[in-house]
């Protein structure tokens, strides 16, 4: 999953830079043609616009992905991990051309020295969870112990189990 998102982000970032070349470009050739008429650069204007606006799609992108890569490995070395009860697993239905679904797990954990009650939700899986969950009635959650609401959920068990 996360090498097609990387592909996509480069391909979005390609598309940026190839439009906004093809806009300057466009927009040289009109202003040679005839400086006066600035309703030629009309078109120009908007390949620009247009790989300016992918540029920064792709770098928004890539800034979260990196902070959440980083965030994760703050967690892997420095969380404390609690054990949380599943709660659910919930099918989201797929929409357009593929129909995929995809599954989320619900958790819960109570944090014996403040009596809080704690949320955790998996990220995006695509396969049922629920054969591997069985046998599981609770789940490894990676919290940062200053901040519950921080966290990341072990579903490395997921992986063996395909």
């Amino acid at each position: 999953m996360q090498k097609q998102q990387n592909r996509v982000r480069f391909l979005i970032l390609g598309a940026g830079v190839l439009f906004l070349v093809i806009g300057i470009i466009m927009g040289v050739i009109a202003n040679s043609e005839d400086p006066e008429n600035t309703g030629r650069f009309m078109l120009p204007s908007v390949f620009v616009i247009m790989g300016l606006t992918d540029i920064l799609i792709a770098i928004i992108w890539s800034v979260r992905a990196k902070k959440k890569a980083e965030k994760e490995k703050w967690l892997m070395e420095n969380g404390t991990t609690v054990k949380a009860e599943v709660i659910s697993i919930k099918e989201h239905k797929g929409a357009g051309e593929d129909q995929r679904s995809y599954y989320v797990i619900h958790c819960e954990w109570k944090d014996n020295i403040t009596s809080e009650t704690y949320m955790f939700k998996s990220k995006e899986l695509w396969e049922d969870p629920a054969p591997a969950l069985k046998s599981l009635k609770q789940i490894n959650v990676i919290i940062n112990p200053s901040k519950p609401g921080d966290y990341m959920m072990d579903t490395a068990f997921l992986q063996s189990t395909t």
